[in-house]
């Protein structure tokens, strides 16, 4: 199974490169620059798209690069309750989440490469029902809206709205210094900023 799910992942990257996702553009040098994050709205798309494909390495790459230093971050430390919908990070489901992934089974080959953990720790979330964001659904981009991330920077927000949720979903998006757009938070219903890249509630923790 692990060997399997290390061929899936690697045949992802392959189809990626190719160009297969209608979330990317041609002449491109790397799959990076393939995708479409030309706007705010962009980059939400892309990332729903990647996200409902299970396609979580492309979604690591969508997330602006302090979002990725939060997640990296929370991973090192095992605060598991920012990662994953548990109530702490020594709640037994972690246990049996971890214990599915190559990392856990030592046979993990890409040690250190964030966007790989990421990856496994998703899938391994995504297969307990513990993720914190549920894109499964119909979703459908409704407005954008100005904003600030948490250090106070411009940001735009793009408003979603979920068949999942009964309230709307807000992305968090920042601007690169390339003009490519990428997602630095998305906000759960009653979402805490101080949470990246999951604005979870704070009451659910």
């Amino acid at each position: 199974m692990k060997k399997l799910r290390s061929v899936i992942l690697a045949l992802m990257f392959l189809l990626a490169g190719c160009g297969i996702s209608s979330n990317t553009s041609s002449d491109a040098r790397t799959y990076y620059d393939s995708l479409v994050l030309d706007t705010p709205e962009d980059a939400v798309e892309s990332f729903i798209s990647a996200y409902q494909r299970s396609d979580f390495p492309t979604v690591y790459l969508i997330l602006s690069p302090r979002a990725q230093r939060a997640w990296q971050e929370n991973y090192i430390l095992r605060n598991w309750h920012l990662l994953i919908h548990v109530n702490s990070p020594d709640d037994p489901q972690v246990r049996t989440l971890v214990e599915e992934t190559s990392i856990a089974g030592g046979q993990f080959e890409h040690s250190g490469q964030t966007s790989y953990e990421f990856d496994e720790i998703m899938l391994a979330a995504q297969k307990y029902g513990l993720l914190w964001v549920n894109l499964s659904g119909t979703t459908k981009v409704q407005e954008t809206k100005p904003a600030r991330d948490t250090v106070g920077n411009p940001a735009t927000d793009v408003i979603v709205d979920s068949n999942q949720y009964d309230e709307e979903l807000v992305f968090r998006t920042v601007q690169a210094p390339s003009g490519k757009w990428r997602v630095y938070q998305v906000f759960l219903p009653g979402g805490n900023e101080d949470f990246v890249p999951w604005a979870i509630p704070a009451s659910s923790q």
